[in-house]
């Protein structure tokens, strides 16, 4: 009897050892892909930093604006309502990647566009909403210039499909699309 009680016990001891040890090893291998994530997170997200910075150096040199190259580098990044602190605001719930991506995005098409970025007046919404428009144009295999005739007349035309792909509403939608209808009609 002695010896099955002691059988017993040396069994739970084992049991218990072994469960303990299955445990430890599978929340240190949680914890590995948790850092490797985390890891893998942060290069993404330096890859795309590396990106938009390229891309705002090419913007600040599209015209040689001297002494303005540093004031307005400074304030992409640190300015109330400059490039970083723009999507930072207005999409708060968005991870870091989502974010630069659209940096990205606003960067490119003021490159395409040939315009010098600046931060007053509510530049940047209007810029990333005409951003959207081109990108859309692009996407359809159209030559992405929001103020070309026939781009209006297809952005016109899809109204409904392009609602859906970009992040403002029809009202906003029509007033930008107006703002360029004008601005072609004056130029």
């Amino acid at each position: 009897m002695k010896n099955k009680i002691v059988g017993s016990l040396v069994s739970v001891s084992i049991l218990i050892s072994m469960v303990s040890f299955f445990s430890i090893s599978y929340s240190d291998e949680i914890e590995s892909r948790e850092t490797l994530n985390q890891s893998l997170d942060t290069s993404e997200v330096y890859k795309y930093e590396k990106q938009r910075d390229e891309l705002l150096k090419e913007n600040l040199t599209l015209y040689d604006i001297g002494k303005k190259y540093n004031i307005l580098w400074d304030e992409a990044f640190n300015r109330e309502d400059g490039l970083v602190s723009y999507f930072d605001k207005k999409y708060p719930n968005l991870s870091d990647v989502d974010k630069l991506k659209m940096q990205i995005s606003l960067l490119e098409y003021l490159n395409r566009s040939k315009a010098l970025i600046d931060f007053d007046g509510g530049f940047v919404d209007t810029v990333f909403k005409e951003a959207q428009l081109s990108n859309y144009l692009i996407n359809n295999k159209k030559n992405g210039q929001v103020s070309k005739k026939e781009n209006i007349k297809f952005l016109s035309e899809n109204l409904n499909d392009l609602t859906k792909n970009v992040d403002f509403d029809k009202t906003d939608l029509l007033d930008i699309m107006s703002q360029i209808i004008s601005s072609n009609f004056f130029d």
